[in-house]
């Protein structure tokens, strides 16, 4: 799957996070084949997740992350989110589509 992120194309994998077995989306430049970004956040001590779902990170240095995934249709239009620090700084549950 590939999506375009801060206007270059980027290959997506789906990976697992080791502790919590949730869904782990890597971001991989397609040009240099380097890892570029981590979507994914893993909360699941704070928010439970069903199989199929993925908490997006769209903020600092993945800023246009969730645009480009929904874009992509590596993830649907979030149903849920919610606030992860004290700053208010929100953070998007969707369902993973791949």
């Amino acid at each position: 799957m590939e999506v375009i992120f801060r206007n270059k194309p980027h290959t997506v994998k789906k990976e697992k996070y080791a502790e919590t077995k949730n869904i782990c989306l890597v971001l991989t430049e397609k040009d240099t084949n380097q890892r570029a970004a981590v979507a994914t956040i893993n909360m699941a001590d704070r928010v439970n997740l069903q199989p199929d779902e993925v908490i997006i990170k769209d903020y600092s240095e993945n800023q246009g992350m969730l645009k480009a995934l929904i874009d992509g249709k590596i993830i649907a239009i979030p149903d849920r989110q919610f606030v992860l620090n004290q700053f208010g700084t929100l953070a998007y549950i969707s369902k993973c589509l791949i």
